[in-house]
Formats: C-alpha cells, structure tokens, sequence
C-alpha cells in the first residue's frame, strides 16, 4: 500500500464515520435541530484549529495560514478537489472546489465544516476577514465557492470580477505528511462532534443502536474490500489481526498485542479518541466486528476496559464466539439453577415435555424452586 493510499484510507474511514453519524442525526431530529446540536461542537474545532494550527505552522504572516489550509489541507479533509483560488487586490480570495465527500451525501456536513468551522478558524487567525459560502455542490451548485473577504470591504466590491488567478501558487509551508496528520485529527474531531451531539439530541441508548449497526456494516465492507485488495483468502485470527492492526495503525492507536491458543489479547495505550465519549470505542468495536464476519464469522472483537470511561488502557479480545456460549451455558446449568438447566436440557431434546414437568414438580415438592 502506498503512503497516498495509507492516507486516503486512514482520513477516508473517519470521513466516512462523520457523515454517516451526522445523517443518522438529521434523519432523527429533523435538519434544523441536528444543525442547531451540532454548530457548538463544530465552531469550538474552528476556534481550536484557528489557535493551534498557525503555532504549528510557525507563522505569523497574515493569509499565510489561511492560503495554506484552504489549498492543502482543506480538500483531504472534506475529499474535495481545489480547482482554482481568485485574489483581489485587497487579499480577499475565492476558494473554488469541485470535488467534496459531502456532495449529494450530507448538505449539514458541508454547513458544519465550511461554515461554522473554517469561519471560527479564520475569525481567530485573520481577524479583518468573515468567510461566506457563496456556491455549495451540497445545494446543487456546479462548484463550491467559499469566499474569505476583508470585513473592510464593500459588499459590492466582494461580488465584483476585481478577483483574479494569480500566476503562481504558493508552495505548502508543511511537507505533505504534516498536513495529512493534521486533517486527519480535523476528521476524527468531526466523527466524535457528530456522534456527541447526535447523544446530546436523543441520548445513548438510541445512539449506540444505531451507529452500532451502520459501523458493523462499514466494518465488514471494508474487511471485504481490504481482503480482495490483498488477496487475504484464509479466515482465522491472524487474518483478523492483521486487518484491525491497520486500522489501529491508520488511525495513530499504539497498541499492543498477545497471541494466546484460542484468542488474541491487544492494549491500547494511546489513542487520539482517548478523552471522547465510551460510543466512540463502541463504534470501533462493531466496525472490528464486521471485519471478523468479514473474514471469519466464527470469531468476535469486544472490548472489556476503555479510556474513554476512565480506564487507564483499552483491552480488547478477539475470541470463538463459542467459548462464549460455554462461558453463558456453564452459569445456565449451574446447580444452584435446576429449573434453567431443565428447560436447557428440554430446548435441546434431551428429556420430553412430560419428563421436564414431572421433575418441576418434584423439585417444587422439596422447597427447590
């Protein structure tokens, strides 16, 4: 796999993740309210990324920062394609995308990231410009034109053909792993702002079903997709691993791993996720369960500690889902339960209807049950 491909997989699952949790939003509340929960996360990401971003960049230079982010940082981040930037005289420039991962997908995913998040990011670093959205493919338009203007300037002026091409492009002020690991923390903060809020509107229990099930089916399309690609034709725990190991990879989760005879134990000891919602880790556990139907359904990935609830590592098993139904039988048949274990041994066959009766009824004889 190459370093291209690493990166559009690793930002692309999380893109991926971060609109989907935003539409199941939206398809629950309605579009205004999902909008309404959502604004407040996503414009305290534009106003982090406005402070942070510039100390990274080692800037100072008025624009400097914002050209950079608006050409090179921008389209990993929303999958778009910049096709050209306009300048005016005055610095006021257009930025023209025709390309986005929101397009025909999520018109509040476009609103949330091009609105209410570049324009914080953009009042803390430039603070003489607003940003506008004056073209948006997610409302049917041919392009994307996002318009940063200095709040001096005459609307009139802004609306005018004063802005220009220039002749030669910047060159990136990061090398192009720098700006792929900052938009892919842009990616991960959007799926953890849309699955808060998404809680925030109707609470855990509704949240967990359904992102749960859209993650496992993400889960098991990636793990097919992913064994095609490399040929990965045998199920088995190693198969398994070696699929959720990329993903821990792609997404800057440290973790550790032990291979036992019947499962595999991993710790993770870091994780860009560590101090978001415990629906975050629940989501990767069923995206790794649909890796596992994927490349063998006898197999299952839980988790039994996690950061996000406080714990000071994640601990994960993959394990037969069978030693699980050993586990649970055992508890079933256990002495101190004689009716459970009866009504077992009737649902598999082994004593008839009249058997099980006449032992129920000895047992209520003698005080048992």
């Amino acid at each position: 796999m190459t370093e291209e491909e690493r990166a559009e997989l690793s930002i692309g699952l999380l893109r991926e993740w971060w609109i989907s949790a935003t539409q199941s939003l939206v398809k629950e509340v309605g579009s205004e309210m999902a909008l309404n929960q959502l604004k407040p996360y996503f414009y305290n990401t534009g106003c982090a990324g406005g402070q942070n971003i510039p100390r990274i960049l080692g800037v100072t230079e008025e624009n400097t920062s914002q050209y950079d982010i608006g050409i090179h940082m921008w389209p990993l981040v929303t999958g778009g394609k910049i096709n050209r930037v306009f300048v005016a005289d005055d610095g006021s420039q257009i930025y023209e995308y025709i390309e986005c991962g929101t397009s025909g997908r999520s018109r509040e995913g476009c609103i949330c990231m091009c609105q209410y998040t570049w324009q914080a990011s953009i009042s803390n670093t430039n603070p003489g410009h607003e940003l506008s959205l004056v073209k948006s493919l997610s409302y049917g338009d041919q392009v994307c034109d996002l318009l940063v203007r200095v709040i001096s300037m005459s609307p009139k002026v802004a609306n005018t053909n004063e802005f220009k091409v220039p002749d030669e492009q910047l060159p990136p002020l990061l090398a192009k792993d720098v700006w792929e690991y900052l938009a892919l923390a842009y990616v991960g903060e959007c799926w953890s702002n849309a699955t808060r809020a998404f809680i925030d509107a109707v609470g855990t229990d509704k949240v967990i079903n359904r992102l749960q099930s859209q993650m496992k089916n993400s889960g098991h399309s990636f793990g097919t997709r992913i064994a095609e690609r490399f040929g990965v034709s045998e199920g088995g725990l190693q198969s398994i691993l070696a699929l959720i190991d990329l993903v821990q990879a792609l997404h800057s989760r440290k973790c550790s791993t032990e291979m036992k005879k019947r499962e595999i134990d991993g710790t993770i000891e870091e994780c860009p996720f560590s101090s978001s919602t415990p629906e975050i880790c629940l989501q990767y556990e069923a995206f790794f369960n649909g890796i596992c139907e994927a490349i063998d359904p006898s197999f299952e990935f839980k988790y039994d500690r996690m950061m996000t609830k406080g714990d000071k590592t994640c601990h994960w098993m993959i394990r037969k889902k069978e030693d699980r139904s050993k586990i649970g039988l055992k508890k079933e048949v256990a002495p101190d339960n004689p009716e459970k274990a009866l009504a077992l041994r009737l649902a598999r066959g082994e004593i008839s209807l009249e058997e099980f009766e006449k032992n129920i009824a000895s047992l209520r004889k003698h005080g048992l049950v």
